[in-house]
């Protein structure tokens, strides 16, 4: 509309996986565009989603929104969101996943170790904490994290932390209340 001052920059929402913060992407979206003339314009640009990338990050096309009464074009400015993911969280350049352990490995060791599959589909080993295993106590897997970036490089990895989830029996008969007593001590 004529007099209406408007935004240089518009922002979009780019709402991408963890898998694809990871190892890097390239999208491509379709912008609508106002021209004075009263016509829309569609176009496709790229996205080239780096490795690492983190939410907030911005990738802006100059020139690709609508015409301004100037004749010059806004900028349209996409900015990572990251979608859910069911197994991981990330904090930083850290990938969290909560595995669950039953309270009995919990207190005496699991007979094999747990493993947990990372969001590049390789299985790895859980290391266990020596001694008794603490509800949320982290244990970490050094390199498995997502890809640090500094200067517009990867520089590393972050790293895998497992928070262990202690499973809790529901009930106990009292036989086995009174072994955990003695085996404790209590």
């Amino acid at each position: 509309m004529p007099g209406m001052n408007m935004p240089q920059e518009v922002v979009r929402p780019l709402k991408l996986t963890l898998e694809e913060l990871r190892t890097g992407t390239t999208k491509k979206l379709k912008i609508g565009r106002k021209l004075l003339n009263g016509k829309q314009e569609e176009r496709v640009v790229e996205v080239n989603v780096l490795p690492g990338w983190k939410a907030g990050t911005k990738a802006k096309f100059d020139g690709a929104g609508n015409e301004n009464e100037d004749g010059t074009f806004q900028t349209v400015a996409f900015v990572v969101e990251e979608k859910p993911h069911d197994g991981f969280t990330r904090e930083g350049d850290d990938l969290h996943a909560k595995v669950r352990l039953p309270l009995v490995d919990a207190l005496c060791g699991p007979s094999k170790p747990p493993t947990i599959t990372g969001l590049d589909g390789k299985t790895h080993t859980v290391p266990l904490p020596s001694g008794v295993i603490k509800p949320n106590t982290p244990t970490r897997i050094k390199g498995e994290g997502m890809p640090k970036r500094k200067e517009g490089k990867v520089v590393g990895k972050g790293d895998l932390v497992v928070d262990w989830d202690i499973v809790f029996p529901d009930r106990l008969a009292p036989g086995q209340k009174e072994a955990i007593r003695r085996g404790l001590g209590a």
